[in-house]
């Protein structure tokens, strides 16, 4: 089964909320005061909650996008892991640690300062000084369909006709045919693998033997009696010239699709793909991008960054882009170009888009940048650490001029004071970093990323990230960000979004285009 590259993003959503209700937390000092946190139960009440000038209440709202109309859920209740707030003190050298507690579905935080404090959701943190915090996100789909997060793809039993004469993949530049799979009743879609790549010039396809992946990482139970369909698109290679040097340009683009009956599956079972594809209108659009304004950059990557294959996306956005580019679904093209390209490249570009009508068209565009850096533990290893300039655009934003960085990465980065370009023992788990705004853009907020150095992969691995509003340049990590002697390294992420709060609404509002981002990457440090 061969494997390919996917660019993808998704939006979630998030909100502050402040009110009385719930009981004291007890909270203890972290690092040097009274160890120990007792969080208080949750607790019935009725009559109207009273809001208080010390409180905080979080909430989980979910918003569904339908074809026919958007619905609302509010979570009843919380999962294993539920959010904690961690307020620092005045000077900012300690936390200290809020439990909160549950009542009426949203969770409460009592004893809160008149000062920003970190709220944590899973693995992400965000610094906020806002009273109400939503921490819900905008999903595609049916708002009551079942999803098994332990299965993130299952197998498929591919029955196609009437394809597109089939084209083996060869390497990015001719990446050949592909199939994917998106459903406009449920939130899923992704590639269709075979076990057996089909033969050059196949024009359909029987076999059992097929594999279908979810691009979330989890699939839907399909069901016949509410509607559920997919389309199947293939995407085949079409030309875009040659490179500089006269090598060929292929990329990939739909031009076949069918939206199949509606049917029964169930993670575990088999997906049933069957149906007749019928050639779609193309549509052209032009394409300058400039390369070399990309470049120039590296080295505000990270000292000593290379460029390694910038990318070029289009996608289908569900249900158009008033309420921003909720979900994804799948690509309508999909160009590679070569390790390191620095040119102008120019071209029209042709697409299928076999969606309804009031979908609407984004593009994503990233250069990706990395330098190898030593591994501070005496093994003799190397590994990546990696950044990159991206930004998510309307198809009408791509046409309509060059296509250049609209954000740069953030300056002068530093942990503890020092330069974040050295290997180095930082002070504590909860070293201050800091940066200077970017040359190019305003940041709306950044985000910084957390990955740790796992030996046995001999790579480093996502922990967790910060989001902080556009305003701060200089952080102190907080709590169970960073374990003790351990290896990490980080990057700083500079957002510009319209209309991204990322303090009161820090996944959901972070969805409207265009958006733009730059990252700068630490090298490698260790805890004490």
């Amino acid at each position: 089964m061969r494997t390919r590259l996917v660019l993808w993003v998704s939006a979630s959503v998030g909100w502050l909320v402040a009110c009385q209700g719930g009981g004291v937390d007890a909270a203890a000092e972290l690092g040097g005061g009274e160890p120990g946190v007792i969080a208080s139960q949750p607790e019935s009440v009725s009559g109207p909650l009273v809001r208080a000038a010390d409180t905080v209440s979080v909430k989980r709202t979910t918003r569904f996008f339908t074809a026919v109309g958007k619905g609302e859920q509010a979570e009843g209740g919380w999962p294993v892991d539920p959010p904690v707030l961690f307020i620092p003190s005045e000077d900012g050298s300690t936390f200290t640690r809020n439990l909160g507690s549950a009542r009426r579905g949203e969770w409460f935080f009592q004893g809160v300062p008149s000062r920003p404090y970190f709220l944590r959701t899973g693995t992400t943190y965000i610094l906020t000084g806002e009273r109400e915090v939503d921490i819900g996100n905008n999903r595609l789909g049916r708002m009551y369909a079942i999803y098994t997060p332990d299965a993130p793809s299952t197998y498929a039993e591919v029955h196609v006709e009437n394809l597109a004469p089939w084209q083996p993949r060869v390497n990015n530049q001719h990446p050949g045919s592909s199939l994917q799979f998106v459903s406009r009743q449920v939130d899923v879609s992704g590639p269709i693998d075979f076990f057996e790549e089909p033969f050059a010039g196949q024009t359909s396809i029987h076999t059992d033997m097929a594999w279908a992946s979810s691009y979330f990482g989890v699939m839907p139970m399909f069901e016949a009696a509410e509607g559920d369909k997919v389309y199947i698109n293939q995407l085949s290679e079409l030309s875009a010239g040659t490179l500089p040097d006269g090598t060929a340009l292929g990329y990939s683009a739909v031009v076949r699709s069918v939206e199949t009956e509606a049917f029964n599956a169930y993670p575990g079972g088999y997906l049933p793909l069957t149906g007749v594809l019928e050639p779609v209108p193309m549509r052209e659009v032009s394409v300058d991008w400039r390369l070399p304004e990309y470049a120039r950059h590296a080295n505000e990557v990270h000292p000593g960054a290379r460029g390694v294959v910038p990318v070029l996306s289009i996608s289908p956005a569900a249900h158009g882009l008033a309420n921003g580019w909720v979900g994804y679904s799948g690509e309508l093209l999909n160009l590679y170009l070569p390790l390191g390209s620095s040119f102008d490249f120019s071209a029209p570009l042709r697409f299928g888009n076999p969606f309804p009508s009031d979908w609407g068209v984004a593009a994503a565009v990233t250069y990706p940048f990395r330098s190898l850096r030593p591994v501070p533990d005496d093994s003799g290893n190397a590994v990546y650490v990696r950044g990159a300039l991206t930004s998510f655009v309307s198809i009408e934003d791509l046409s309509a001029g060059p296509v250049a960085p609209q954000m740069t990465p953030p300056l002068s980065l530093t942990l503890d004071g020092m330069p974040a370009f050295t290997v180095r023992k930082v002070l504590s788990t909860n070293p201050v970093l800091a940066w200077s705004p970017p040359s190019v853009g305003v940041p709306s907020a950044y985000r910084v990323f957390v990955y740790e150095y796992e030996p046995s992969l001999n790579q480093p691995v996502y922990r967790s990230s910060l989001y902080v509003p556009g305003s701060v340049t200089q952080v102190r990590l907080p709590p169970d960000m960073l374990d003790p002697a351990s290896i990490y390294y980080l990057r700083v992420s500079a957002i510009a979004a319209p209309g991204f709060d990322v303090e009161r609404y820090p996944f959901s509002s972070w969805s409207y285009l265009p958006q733009h981002s730059a990252e700068v990457a630490s090298t490698l440090f260790l805890t004490p």
